[in-house]
């Protein structure tokens, strides 16, 4: 540790409280997004290591006999990006698992924020030596300690939580304190502002002695992680919540600086463009999706806030862009390279394409809602790992540790191979081709970012505003307002029983057959008012029930995966079609599949397409949060 380090005193973060209201209620056996979010703790808190710190095991690894979890030298700053995730999760489901887990995470984060600067460093220590570990033998291992500046903004993002939570004031010093750090360290210039790359252990990382170098880069590919923008994204998003919750106009103002640096045609651009498109204008890019669509949701928000119609126009763009990167109706969206990894999506893409999908729907420049519906209904569900007896076969078909996909670290403090399978059952593979996980594996960032797209689309399913509730997503959702049962896509059937509502306007998803839909209030047929793609009812009073009878639509498409796409040695990627069966939005089939016994599979849907094609159903104990958090 640093001789001139200097921290806050152990803070008392006190034990998360999950206040709402519990109930049983016999509902349809169907996707339910609060169920996969309990889950999504289970993993994370799992994942996270009690006897270090209460730091996470970054990289996960069950490819091999037996199975194992890794320290690495992203777990600082994903310990970070795992702050904000755990209380959205907790909001949705009510679980109270691992609440000791999340206790240890915070208080470490907050403990290694230095008062005096403001910033939250990597801290090294000689029990940890692979703190400056980046996966990148040209980048020195340092015996200092550093802040990465996206963490920065997670754990920004997670203090502006806990103060809606709490409402302690407390809290405001410290995002004060981070806000000025992040102001600080920015190198301005002309009308923009940007953070340069240390050299060093992770991209952009800033020593306590300060900058090594502050060089501008040159194009999105000059640093480890080759893309400069992804680094910039959650600063430029988080940066205008606080200051719509401050009125702090130079948050404002640095988000707007970082922005305009990242919009630079330099970074932008797709290879090939097609003629008399430029891509470079259009955020267009020819990288792996996450890390350019973080930057896009980024900008979003910035505009958003700023009501900035340049910057909405280029995230417009960029969005549709990327849409056509992959397989949209799965949400397996991959790009042209991804240093070997092209060919497959990784899970913090679910995050990014829900967020831009659902707030470019809110902005009223395009309704995205059939996009976020296909995530959340297939790879998004798919690709959280759940059933241990496919797992622990893919751990008995594959090699002994020391030829994993991850190689075994000579000082084996950094490593746990203890009931791994059951402790992590809710974590996202991280890397899946349209079939399934192949030699699963998890990177922890996944497990900060993937469950963040369960709350928003959670939190976007139903909305509510002056009385009128609005369902934007046919699923199983529970709140003050109304209760969501949803058939799908079993059958052709939502109920939605009123609580606390006078108009419910509900979205028919654009498959749904029109003229076969039947409606009623209380079993009495009753025409809803169409209003674009939305069905209004109104004099509605609680305890009404409004019913949607509609044939489920079964339809079969061909689509071509990795198109023309010449592959390597070592990503082994090669043009695929795949055909695809669809119940209404819900993939229920998919040829040709990965028969490789290491592989976790996708799609085992036989059982929502047989016959009675009812839904079964089952009781659970639903929960209603006492208040959401404002995650946008």
């Amino acid at each position: 540790m640093s001789d001139d380090k200097m921290t806050y005193p152990a803070p008392e973060f006190e034990e998360p409280k999950v206040p709402g209201q519990r109930y049983e209620a016999v509902v349809p056996d169907t996707l339910d997004l609060a169920e996969r979010a309990a889950w999504a703790i289970n993993g994370i808190g799992g994942g996270i290591d009690p006897n270090l710190d209460h730091q996470m095991w970054f990289h996960i690894n069950y490819a091999c006999n037996p199975p194992y979890m890794q320290h690495h030298g992203a777990d600082t700053t994903c310990d970070a990006l795992l702050a904000p995730t755990l209380p959205l999760l907790r909001t949705m489901s009510g679980s109270t698992e691992h609440v000791d887990a999340e206790v240890g995470l915070m208080r470490h984060l907050l403990r290694d924020t230095s008062p005096q600067d403001g910033l939250y460093y990597n801290i090294y220590q000689p029990n940890r030596p692979w703190h400056s570990e980046y996966g990148h033998a040209d980048r020195p291992l340092i015996a200092e300690d550093f802040a990465v500046t996206v963490a920065q903004a997670h754990l920004l993002e997670a203090m502006l939580f806990w103060r809606e939570l709490s409402g302690d004031p407390a809290w405001e010093k410290r995002i004060r304190a981070m806000v000025d750090g992040l102001i600080q360290i920015a190198i301005y210039k002309d009308e923009y502002a940007y953070y340069p790359d240390g050299g060093f252990a992770e991209v952009c990382g800033y020593p306590r002695s300060g900058w090594r170098h502050t060089a501008e880069p040159q194009d999105d590919y000059d640093n480890a992680e080759g893309s400069v923008t992804s680094y910039y994204g959650d600063i430029i998003r988080v940066l205008p919540l606080w200051y719509l919750e401050s009125g702090d106009e130079r948050a404002l103002d640095l988000a707007g600086r970082l922005a305009r640096f990242c919009m630079q045609p330099r970074f932008w651009g797709g290879n090939p463009e097609p003629v008399m498109v430029a891509g470079n204008e259009l955020g267009h890019f020819n990288f792996h999706a996450h890390n350019r669509l973080l930057i896009l949701a980024g900008m979003l928000e910035y505009a958003h806030v700023a009501n900035d119609a340049r910057v909405l126009e280029f995230v417009q763009r960029g969005y549709e862009f990327a849409l056509t990167l992959g397989i949209a109706k799965l949400g397996w969206i991959t790009a042209p390279f991804w240093g070997g990894n092209e060919g497959l999506n990784e899970a913090c893409t679910f995050c990014d394409l829900l967020r831009l999908g659902i707030r470019l729907s809110d902005a009223g420049v395009g309704d995205y809602w059939d996009v976020v519906d296909a995530v959340v209904r297939n790879h998004l569900a798919e690709q959280q790992l759940l059933d241990a007896d496919i797992l622990r076969k893919v751990v008995e078909a594959s090699p002994p540790r020391g030829n994993a996909v991850l190689p075994r670290k000579e000082n084996e403090q950094g490593e746990c191979d203890e009931n791994v399978i059951q402790r992590t059952l809710g974590m996202f593979g991280s890397c899946a081709t349209p079939v399934g996980v192949p030699r699963p594996w998890v990177m922890q960032c996944c497990s900060g970012n993937a469950p963040k797209a369960l709350y928003y689309a959670w939190d976007g399913a139903v909305r509510h505003d002056q009385g009128t509730v609005t369902v934007n997503l046919l699923l199983n959702r529970a709140s003050a307002w109304v209760d969501v049962d949803s058939f799908l896509p079993y059958q052709g059937k939502v109920s939605i029983h009123v609580k606390d509502a006078h108009r419910v306007a509900v979205r028919l998803a654009s498959w749904m057959p029109r003229r076969a839909l039947e409606t009623r209030v209380n079993e009495t047929a009753r025409e809803g008012v169409q209003l674009g793609g939305y069905l209004v009812f109104d004099d509605l009073k609680p305890g009404d029930t409004i019913t949607l009878d509609f044939p489920m639509v079964e339809s079969r498409t061909t689509y071509t995966a990795n198109a023309h796409r010449p592959g390597s040695s070592r990503s082994k990627v090669r043009e695929t079609k795949y055909t695809c069966a669809f119940r209404g939005s819900t993939m229920v089939d998919i040829s040709p599949r990965d028969n490789d016994p290491t592989t976790y599979p996708f799609y085992l849907r036989d059982h929502m397409r047989q016959a009675p094609n009812t839904a079964p159903m089952r009781t659970v104990t639903r929960f209603v949060p006492e208040r959401a958090i404002v995650s946008w």
